[in-house]
């Protein structure tokens, strides 16, 4: 193989390695550091608007709402399939999982 080849397959090799989304490496992996019991919290809500440039979206109920960002760790429980971000739909009713992470919610498990 020759260098520049060589070089090429690297560039696209760590690229392929890299976090997908700026936010994740801001973000971390979603792991809550203190353990998974350790100042979560649990709300129903139903989905106002979705951001899938930077992987958040607002959830809100009668009384506020909040925006939660998704990571990598993220688990997404429905009844369909190999539930994703993607699958939301604003007006969606879900039950989220959280931490604080700074000024973050960091969404552990979403249900719907």
């Amino acid at each position: 193989m020759s260098r520049p080849t060589l070089a090429l397959a690297v560039l696209l090799l760590t690229q392929g390695l890299a976090p997908s989304c700026p936010a994740q490496v801001i973000l971390g992996a979603a792991q809550n550091p203190a353990g998974p019991s350790a100042a979560q919290r649990a709300a129903n809500c139903t989905v106002l608007e979705l951001d899938a440039a930077t992987l958040n979206f607002a959830c809100g109920d009668r009384v506020a709402s909040r925006r939660y960002w998704v990571t990598r760790a993220t688990r997404f429980v429905s009844s369909r399939p190999n539930a994703s971000f993607f699958d939301l739909t604003p007006g969606e009713p879900l039950r989220v999982t959280s931490h604080r992470s700074g000024r973050f919610d960091i969404a552990d498990v979403v249900r719907y």
